[in-house]
């Protein structure tokens, strides 16, 4: 049996007594794809990096093989020494107890992703410190903070964030998770990384022992063309200890960086709560959309905050340090947090009139005074998918010290009544008034594009008559008969009567959507009196 054939089958052997964990494997993609020191031979990569992603390493067992791999660019289980196979072998089940690795040194070389060729740093004498961590989130997803000298990389399972701080320079792109997840799906995209490697040997000098920490390593010289790795191994475990690097300049061998990996290290609360510095200066990868960039950074400081501070057992509001306004939408998602405990982000940056105006129903009833309805709320707040609209919104209201009261009113009403004739299709039904393109709002003109339920219809009359929130205009009152709500498992569709809903502002509005419900509807309206439930907000006594 060849020595590559004996290294596969071992290597199938282990692969069998290891449980599929496919995250960390994109760490070696990346690294070996912009950060390789090395580029080791090829006599059995294909075949052994097959049968790794055949049957991945469970959690960082792959990511510290992943940075032997990456740190000291090598095809360490395919050198010339023998037993180099089995060492491997070992090392590959002593990682299934793994469950942080952790690198400290130095390197004299910095390379920023997002960078030109007069941005790469040559080799230099000028040491700058090495740190990274890697781990798996409670959530299972992949983690890494990576900073060398002044530039930092923090990825989060969302977003990967390159930080440099001597240009005050923040570039954003997806997480590598992403990226590497497809990358294995598709073998191609490994092999692509591995097949310049064809054909080129190395050479492979055993350095004897030394202890390192107390324990015994095993020393390995790795050479190929101007670069050079010494690795040290604990003797028993065969976790690589320390790796320096080096390159052949100006006839003399440089060493450029010094490696130190530890194993099940507790993750600092400072890295694992890690937040980029605000800037200006962002850049963006192609696939990435600017405009809520500073929302998934807003996101991730909300993130950072909770592993200081206990998360919330029901909402909670928490202030924002700036006025600044940012694009959001909603729910955002807490990296670390969402997936496993269900609580979201519901940005407010608004007056309290407009925050409460879509949440108390039925629209027409609520009523806030002028000097309450300018209140500005710039706010987050922490909420999850078992609270209603009107619980979010008493949940704000008390925490700025106000409340809601309810009262009856006599109030003029339109009692909606349908004659039972068969309704057009939806899709045909139009606002009375055509909107032409960035022309004003008018009364008449469709608001919103359906579809739209008949239910829908009015409350948008009722929205738009009590637009200033004095609850002193008209609600309608349907007794039509027509479907409020979708049956289950149906669509909106089924309940759709209009394919636009119009603005109704102003008195203009009344007599031109009286005709329009009774041309397109056969819907008319008796005006009546009716005892009506107000909702008051004031301040809280």
């Amino acid at each position: 049996m060849t020595a590559d054939k004996n290294i596969e089958n071992k290597l199938e052997e282990l692969a069998q007594a290891i449980g599929p964990d496919e995250k960390l494997i994109e760490n070696v993609i990346r690294r070996i794809d912009s950060k390789s020191i090395a580029n080791p031979s090829v006599v059995t990569t294909q075949n052994i990096w097959r049968t790794i992603m055949k049957s991945p390493i469970t959690k960082l067992a792959t990511a510290a093989v992943i940075i032997i791999a990456a740190m000291i660019g090598i095809n360490y289980f395919g050198g010339s020494i023998d037993g180099t196979s089995a060492v491997y072998a070992a090392a590959m089940k002593a990682l299934q107890n793994v469950n942080t690795v952790h690198i400290s040194g130095w390197t004299t070389r910095l390379r920023p992703k997002y960078s030109t060729e007069l941005d790469e740093s040559p080799p230099t004498l000028k040491q700058y410190p090495l740190e990274i961590w890697e781990w798996m989130a409670e959530n299972g997803e992949y983690r890494i903070y990576d900073r060398q000298g002044s530039i930092t990389e923090w990825d989060d399972g969302e977003r990967n964030y390159e930080y440099n701080q001597d240009k005050d320079l923040l570039y954003i792109s997806k997480s590598v998770t992403h990226r590497v997840a497809k990358d294995i799906q598709h073998f191609q995209s490994i092999t692509t990384h591995l097949n310049q490697l064809k054909d080129k040997g190395i050479k492979v000098i055993d350095l004897g022992t030394r202890i390192i920490d107390n324990k015994q390593a095993k020393g390995l010289r790795v050479e190929r063309g101007n670069k050079r790795e010494d690795i040290w191994l604990d003797s028993q475990t065969s976790l690589m200890l320390e790796n320096n690097a080096y390159i052949f300049v100006e006839g003399q061998w440089r060493q450029w960086r010094h490696g130190v990996l530890t194993y099940n290290q507790n993750i600092p609360a400072n890295i694992r709560a890690y937040v980029p510095p605000d800037t200006e200066n962002m850049r963006y990868s192609w696939d990435i959309a600017p405009r809520f960039e500073k929302w998934q950074l807003h996101l991730r400081k909300i993130s950072a905050y909770y592993q200081q501070h206990p998360l919330p057992e029901t909402m909670e509001l928490l202030p924002r340090e700036s006025n600044e306004e940012i694009q959001a939408y909603s729910p955002g998602r807490l990296p670390d947090i969402t997936d496993t405990t269900r609580l979201w982000v519901l940005p407010i940056q608004s007056s309290l009139g407009d925050f409460l105006r879509t949440r108390i129903k039925p629209s027409g009833s609520l009523r806030i005074p002028e000097d309450l309805q300018e209140i500005k709320i710039n706010h987050d707040l922490i909420t999850s998918n078992k609270f209603t609209q009107r619980q979010r919104a008493d949940f704000v209201l008390n925490t700025l010290e106000l409340e809601i009261i309810e009262i009856t009113e006599n109030r003029k009403v339109w009692v909606a009544h349908y004659d039972r004739r068969h309704l057009k299709p939806w899709r045909q039904i139009k606002a009375p008034v055509s909107h032409p393109p960035r022309s004003p709002l008018q009364p008449g003109m469709a608001s919103t594009l359906g579809p739209n339920s008949m239910k829908q219809l009015f409350d948008n009359f009722a929205y738009w008559q009590d637009y200033n929130l004095t609850a002193n205009k008209i609600i309608i009152i349907d007794e039509t008969g027509l479907p409020l709500e979708p049956k289950e498992r149906q669509s909106r569709e089924s309940v759709a009567v209009s394919s636009e809903s119009p603005f109704w502002g102003g008195e203009e509005s009344i007599e031109i959507a009286k005709k329009w419900f009774k041309e397109q509807f056969s819907v008319t309206f008796t005006e009546e009196n009716h005892p009506m439930k107000v909702y008051v907000v004031r301040k809280r006594n």
